[in-house]
């Protein structure tokens, strides 16, 4: 089992898409590359702009972005990824790490924030923590759902002053 998969969800066989925006194009194969072997399916955004047609047109799960960037920054993406992908968890990576810079990424809703030079078995951890995140929510929404669906009452069909009283209790 990868470091990425959940043996709890029924979920788990279904691949972590992850997003990795970086101007620095063989920094951001080198981060997919590592991800893939644990499973993840990886798209990469070469600029900031393009992360963000991104994140507008296709779902991803985990949204993996440097803080700076010479067209969109890292923050703008982060504030994007909330606004169109609320789900989705957002991991910075800085070389110019500041507590300021952190503590601003948190507030803005930043699953983590690492630097740069990157620790590989780092980013692989938090991407893994973040994925069983994801999937956790999901599976309660999925439980939640067959939940209202087995016992609800939207199936009941009754509008009797009588059958309201009931499905109102």
């Amino acid at each position: 089992m990868t470091a990425i998969e959940s043996k709890d969800s029924d979920l788990s066989t279904i691949p972590i898409q992850v997003l990795i925006v970086d101007d620095d194009e063989a920094h951001a194969q080198a981060v997919a590359e590592s991800l893939e072997r644990i499973g993840a399916d990886c798209t990469v955004a070469g600029s900031g702009t393009r992360g963000a047609t991104l994140i507008e047109s296709e779902n991803f799960d985990v949204i993996v972005t440097d803080l700076r960037m010479e067209d969109v920054d890292g923050l703008a993406i982060l504030r994007k990824a909330k606004q169109e992908l609320p789900e989705a968890e957002v991991i910075l990576l800085t070389g110019h790490g500041s507590i300021n810079s952190a503590v601003t990424a948190m507030q803005h809703g930043a699953y983590t924030y690492l630097t740069k030079p990157l620790d590989i078995n780092e980013l692989r951890t938090a991407v893994g923590k973040a994925t069983t995140r994801i999937r956790l929510i999901r599976r309660n929404a999925e439980l939640n759902r067959r939940l209202d669906e087995k016992f609800g009452f939207e199936g009941v069909v009754g509008t009797s002053p009588q059958m309201q009283k009931i499905i109102d209790i």
